[in-house]
């Protein structure tokens, strides 16, 4: 009905549209995923939690009773409920989410560039408080902790369907300005050469505001998802990383609901003014 003008613009307010759609993503979704900083703090949180020790827990237990045996010193069968619990307790102190921060913070750009090799968890800055601990269950008992080193770093593994999306994160992270570009361009496209600019400015604007649905759908979708994406014995952790992650997701519909608004309200006042 408006001629080759309309469907110009009718385009770029799409390209406007998906360009918002990414900057959304990457200002507030992506800054979780692709900051290694606010990834350490979120991983090592769910790493020394309560779910992170139902998984490390019986992995770093087994490795420690099979040290044990090898060097001829096995843990008696009288103890190994304790040791059991000494090393959940280890996991789960304060101590241990401070020192294996620093691991995840540079496991994190290697998740992101070969995700093929997963995500390595050290813990070998468990020792002093296994040795605490093992000391607090069974007096003496530190002394037959083996050494750091032996200690295991657990590899979470990351499926071969879901590394193309780790990827895509990490390359859209990089190019946000881009977008940011892209988004104002096409909107001064948009208006510029449609017939209608106030009814184009304002369909940009409430398209923006609809984006406001996109993390909460997200925030539900990814930690299944993220589950999936894992070996079943990794599942949970995995799952507990991806809601961690969204969990302070509202705001960023908050101030994408608002900046819609204010566009669509802007736009009205400003052509309105021109006549």
């Amino acid at each position: 009905m408006n001629g080759p003008r309309g469907a110009l613009a009718g385009l770029m307010v799409l390209v406007f549209v998906v360009s918002a759609a990414v900057l959304q993503l990457m200002l507030f979704v992506g800054r979780d995923v692709t900051q290694s900083g606010r990834f350490g703090d979120v991983a090592s949180r769910v790493v020394a939690s309560e779910r992170g020790a139902d998984v490390i827990a019986p992995i770093v237990t087994r490795r420690l009773e099979a040290v044990s045996a090898q060097s001829g010193v096995p843990v008696p069968a009288s103890a190994q409920d304790a040791v059991r619990r000494a090393v959940r307790t280890a996991i789960t102190r304060p101590g241990f989410r401070d020192a294996v921060r620093p691991d995840l913070v540079r496991a994190h750009s290697d998740l992101l560039t070969r995700p093929q090799d997963g995500l390595a968890i050290p813990t070998s800055s468990t020792r002093p408080a296994v040795v605490a601990a093992f000391d607090s269950a069974l007096p003496g008992a530190g002394a037959t902790v083996p050494s750091a080193d032996q200690f295991p770093v657990i590899t979470i593994p990351v499926n071969s369907a879901a590394q193309p999306a780790l990827r895509a994160v990490h390359s859209l992270g990089e190019r946000w300005a881009l977008a940011l570009v892209t988004l104002v361009l096409a909107g001064a496209v948009a208006i510029g050469v449609s017939p209608r600019p106030a009814r184009t400015a304002r369909a940009m604007g409430v398209s923006v505001a609809l984006l406001a649905v996109v993390p909460p759908v997200v925030r539900w979708i990814l930690p299944p998802l993220a589950e999936m994406a894992t070996r079943e014995t990794y599942g949970p952790l995995s799952r507990a990383f991806a809601d961690e992650l969204t969990r302070s997701w509202a705001t960023a519909s908050i101030w994408t609901a608002a900046a819609g608004i204010g566009m669509a309200i802007c736009a009205d006042l400003f052509f309105r003014r021109r006549g």
